[in-house]
């Protein structure tokens, strides 16, 4: 993968320029009831399967990916056991594009199981399921941000800000924290059961 370029805008971000920019995260292990939440500033949310994230190892092998619906501009939350398809959390509304918007989706439930997925847009909930697949606790060797699993889908034009991963669901209140401020939460979930949490300062050129 290229070495994605970073800029400040009001937060450090990450640019991805929907050629050949992604991040490769490296090997994770997660899975069962967990969340995670991004800022996003996308050119065109109509680009076939984007991704903003895509946690694998491999097509239709422990997928756990946020992207978007084939052209349709709509946001998704999809989860992929071995051998069974979930299918997926909707947005029903597209997509804006050049507008940063807050990102989440949590998953309740055991591992490998059936429970309870949620997409957030800007902490507002735009779509949940009681019989979405759970995330199988796994090690995943492909985690990929701006990027997919599967070969034919299509990177966009992006920038990305503040990506957290909790190996917990957080509730729709903690979404709403997470989204006003992302310093706050110093006690309870938001902070305890933070899993993985990419500011791109790292990446700064």
């Amino acid at each position: 993968n290229n070495t994605a370029s970073s800029s400040t805008v009001d937060r450090q971000v990450l640019h991805l320029d929907g050629v050949d920019d992604y991040v490769d995260m490296g090997t994770l292990t997660i899975g069962g009831s967990m969340s995670m939440a991004v800022w996003v500033k996308v050119v065109n949310p109509r680009t076939f399967w984007a991704r903003i994230i895509d946690f694998g190892n491999g097509e239709y092998r422990d997928n756990i990916y946020v992207g978007w619906v084939h052209t349709t501009g709509t946001l998704v939350m999809t989860v992929h056991h071995t051998g069974r398809s979930d299918l997926g959390v909707r947005d029903p509304a597209v997509f804006p594009s050049n507008v940063w918007v807050h990102v989440a989706a949590t998953w309740s439930g055991v591992e490998c199981s059936v429970g309870t997925a949620t997409l957030y847009r800007d902490a507002a909930t735009v779509g949940t399921r009681a019989d979405a697949l759970i995330p199988c606790e796994t090690s995943r060797s492909k985690n990929y941000i701006g990027e997919s699993n599967f070969a034919q889908d299509r990177m966009s034009e992006q920038w990305m800000g503040d990506l957290k991963v909790w190996s917990t669901t957080l509730t729709a209140t903690d979404v709403g924290i997470v989204m006003r401020d992302s310093t706050t939460g110093a006690t309870g979930p938001i902070s305890s059961s933070l899993f993985a949490h990419y500011t791109f300062n790292e990446m700064m050129s």
